[in-house]
C-alpha cells in the first residue's frame, strides 16, 4: 500500500473578502518574512485542520473568514478538508478545492479519534499513512491506548516554542512521557505495544482464579465432559445434511400439499353437489309417490261415475220400483231426463279424467326418466365423491403424513444435534477461556519483555543526525541518552546548548526521522517547523543564535533531500543558490512591495 501524502493548497474563505491561498509544491517549501504577516498562522491553520483542538488565533482581518481548506495529495489522488472556526467537524471532499462545487455531499469526519470508525479526522489521515489499529502503552502497568495521530503529529509540526525547548524532543510534559517515548519507539522500529499484556494486581489475579474454578465446575456440573464422543466439525456436516434433506422433504410437501389441497378442494366441491343431487332425487321420487296416489285418485273417482252411470241406467230401464241393493221401494217418481243428464255429466267426467291420467301418465313418464338420469349420476357422483375421500384418506393423505412425520424426524434430529453443538460451543468457549485466564496469570518466575526505546534501535536514527550535521558543516557524533530520553552532541545533552543550537538540532532530529521513514511502509506526515533558525540576526536569539552561514547550510540540505514535502516558516530566507529548486513564499510586511502576507 502506498503512504503518506503532500499538502498542495491552505485557503481562508469568507463573505466579501478575498480569499488568502498558500500553494505548497512537492520538496522544500520556504515562507518567509517579518513578523506579524500570518506566518504563524498558517502554521496554526494546518495544525488545526490536521486535528487540533486549539482554534487559530483571529487577530484583525483573519475575523472576516468563517472556512478553512486543506488540500492534500496522496499518490495521484486529491483529498479537500474543509471546517469552520468553530466547527465540530470535517468535511471531506474526494478532489482539489476547485472542484468541490461538483461534490455536494461530502464525506463527514469528526474531529475526535476513535479506533473503531473510521469517520473521524485521525482515522482518515492515519489510513493515508498506512497506519491502522496500532497501540501504545501509557504506563508501566502495560495499559495502552490506541495510536492516534495527534500523538504522530507533535513528530513533524513542530512550533517556534517547542523547537527551542530545553526539554527532550522525544515527550512534551513528564506525565506523558511512557507514552510519548512509546510512540517514538514505534516510529522508529514499526513496532507497536499490542502484544503488551497488562501487569495483574492480586486482587485481578485472585478473581481470575475464580474464575477458572467457576468455570471448571460449570463444565463438570453441565455434563459437558460426556461430549468427548462429539465433534464439532462432524456435527456441523451432519447438520448440513439434515438441513439440505429439510429443503428436499419441504419442497415435497409443499408439492404434495397443493396437490392434497386440490383434491380436498375437489371432494368438497363433489359432496356439495351430492348432497344437491340426493335433495333433487327425493324430491322428484316423492313427486312420483304423489302421481301414483292422485293417479289412484282417478281411478277411484272414475269407478265412482261409473258406478253411478250404472245406477241411473238401471233405474231408467227397470221395471220395478224396488232398490236392487236393499230392495226397499222407491216411493219417489223417477224422472227420465234427469237420469239421462246425470249419465251425460259422468260421460263427460269421466273423459276428462281420461284426458288427466293420460296427462299424468306422459308426467309420470317424464318423473320416472328424470328420476332414472338423476339417480344414475347421483350414483356416479357418489362413486366419485367416495374415490376422492379414498385418496385423501388412503392415497395421497397418507403421502403426506409420511412426509410430516420424515420432516418432523428430521427437526428432532436437527434439535437435538443443535443442543449438542451448543453445549459443545459452551464447552470449547469454557475451556478457552479458561485456557485464556491461566495463560494470562503471572508464572512465578515474570520476564519484562516490554519493548523500550534501546541502544539498537535508537543508534540507525543517531547516525542519520550525524550525517545530516555533517551536511550542513558540523562535524560532530550524535548519540542519545536512554535514562534522559535526550540527544547527546559530542556527549552533550543537547539542552545545554544556547537556543539557536538547541533548534537546529532538533530540525535536525526531524529531518533524520522523515529520512529514516523514507525506508518504512508507513509515515507521519509533512514535517512542517516554524523558526528552526534562530541566527544571531534575529532580535529574540538573545546572542544564543547559530551563524548564518549554517541557517543556510540547513536549507541546501533540505532542498537536495528525499524527503518528499518539507515545509519551513522562518524570518530568514533561503539562499538564493537554491530558489530555483524550492518553493519559497515571500512576505513583504509592505504595502504595494510584493506580497505584503498571508492575508491579502
Amino acid at each position: 500500500m502506498k503512504k503518506g501524502f503532500i499538502f498542495t493548497e491552505l485557503r481562508l474563505c469568507g463573505d466579501n473578502v478575498q480569499d488568502a491561498i498558500i500553494r505548497f509544491t512537492k520538496g522544500l517549501n520556504v515562507i518567509s518574512g517579518p513578523s506579524n504577516t500570518g506566518k504563524t498562522l498558517i502554521f496554526e491553520c494546518i495544525d488545526y485542520m490536521l486535528g487540533s483542538s486549539d482554534k487559530p488565533k483571529s487577530p484583525g482581518k483573519v475575523k472576516q473568514y468563517s472556512k478553512i481548506f486543506l488540500e492534500l495529495k496522496s499518490e495521484e489522488e486529491y483529498y479537500t478538508l474543509e471546517s469552520g472556526f468553530t466547527s465540530t467537524s470535517f468535511n471531506l471532499y474526494k478532489c482539489k478545492i476547485n472542484e468541490i462545487h461538483k461534490f455536494p455531499y461530502p464525506e463527514v469526519l469528526k474531529k475526535k479519534h476513535n479506533s473503531k470508525s473510521s469517520d473521524n479526522i485521525s482515522q482518515f489521515l492515519l489510513k493515508l499513512n498506512n497506519i491502522s489499529d496500532k497501540r501504545i502503552r501509557k504506563n508501566k502497568k502495560g495499559n495502552a491506548n490506541n495510536l492516534s495521530y495527534r500523538n504522530l503529529i507533535k513528530f513533524s509540526l513542530i512550533d517556534e516554542a517547542r523547537i527551542m525547548t530545553k526539554n527532550s524532543p522525544i515527550y512534551t510534559h513528564y506525565m506523558h512521557m511512557t507514552e510519548e517515548s512509546n510512540v517514538f519507539k514505534y516510529i522508529i522500529t514499526g513496532k507497536d505495544d499490542s502484544s503488551v499484556s497488562v501487569k495483574l494486581s492480586s486482587d485481578e489475579i485472585a478473581r481470575r482464579k475464580g474464575k477458572i474454578e467457576i468455570l471448571k465446575n460449570i463444565i463438570v456440573e453441565a455434563d459437558y465432559l460426556n461430549l468427548e464422543g462429539y465433534k464439532l466439525e462432524e456435527i456441523n456436516e451432519q447438520l448440513s445434511k439434515i438441513e439440505k434433506s429439510l429443503k428436499e422433504h419441504q419442497q415435497k410437501f409443499d408439492n404434495i400439499r397443493i396437490a392434497y389441497l386440490d383434491i380436498e378442494d375437489k371432494y368438497k366441491t363433489k359432496s356439495i353437489e351430492l348432497i344437491e343431487r340426493q335433495g333433487a332425487l327425493q324430491e322428484i321420487t316423492e313427486l312420483f309417490k304423489r302421481s301414483s296416489v292422485l293417479e289412484k285418485q282417478y281411478f277411484s273417482d272414475i269407478d265412482r261415475l261409473k258406478s253411478t252411470i250404472e245406477a241411473s241406467s238401471f233405474l231408467s230401464n227397470s221395471t220395478t220400483h224396488s232398490c236392487p241393493v236393499c230392495h226397499n221401494e222407491i216411493d219417489e217418481k223417477i224422472d227420465e231426463i234427469s237420469l239421462n243428464a246425470i249419465e251425460i255429466a259422468c260421460e263427460n267426467e269421466i273423459n276428462k279424467i281420461h284426458s288427466l291420467l293420460n296427462e299424468l301418465s306422459s308426467s309420470r313418464a317424464i318423473i320416472i326418466n328424470e328420476k332414472e338420469s338423476l339417480q344414475s349420476s347421483t350414483n356416479l357422483l357418489g362413486e366419485e365423491t367416495n374415490s376422492l375421500k379414498q385418496e385423501l384418506s388412503v392415497g395421497i393423505g397418507v403421502e403426506l403424513n409420511e412426509i410430516i412425520e420424515i420432516i418432523s424426524r428430521l427437526s428432532n434430529k436437527k434439535s437435538q444435534l443443535l443442543g449438542i453443538k451448543d453445549n459443545l460451543e459452551k464447552s470449547v468457549s469454557y475451556e478457552n477461556t479458561i485456557s485464556s485466564l491461566e495463560e494470562s496469570l503471572p508464572n512465578d518466575i515474570t520476564k519484562d519483555d516490554i519493548d523500550t526505546i534501546t541502544e539498537s534501535n535508537i543508534t540507525p536514527l543517531c547516525k542519520k543526525m550525524t550525517e545530516i550535521l555533517k551536511g550542513i558543516n558540523i562535524k560532530k557524533n550524535v548519540s542519545f541518552n536512554i535514562k534522559a530520553l535526550e540527544f547527546e552532541i559530542e556527549g552533550e545533552l543537547r539542552n545545554v546548548f544556547g537556543k539557536g543550537y538547541r533548534a537546529i538540532y532538533y530540525a535536525v532530529f526531524i529531518t533524520a526521522l522523515q529520512e529514516l521513514l523514507l525506508n518504512k511502509d508507513y509515515a507521519i506526515g509533512v514535517p512542517v517547523l516554524d523558526s528552526p533558525l534562530v541566527t544571531y540576526r534575529k532580535p529574540d536569539s538573545e546572542g544564543e543564535g547559530i551563524d548564518e552561514d549554517l541557517a543556510m547550510n540547513f536549507y541546501r540540505y533540505i532542498a537536495k533531500s528525499n524527503i518528499e514535502q518539507f515545509i519551513i516558516i522562518e524570518n530568514e530566507e533561503p539562499p538564493s543558490d537554491i530558489k530555483e529548486i524550492i518553493n519559497h513564499i515571500k512576505f513583504s510586511g509592505l504595502k504595494g512591495k510584493g506580497r505584503f502576507g498571508f492575508i491579502p
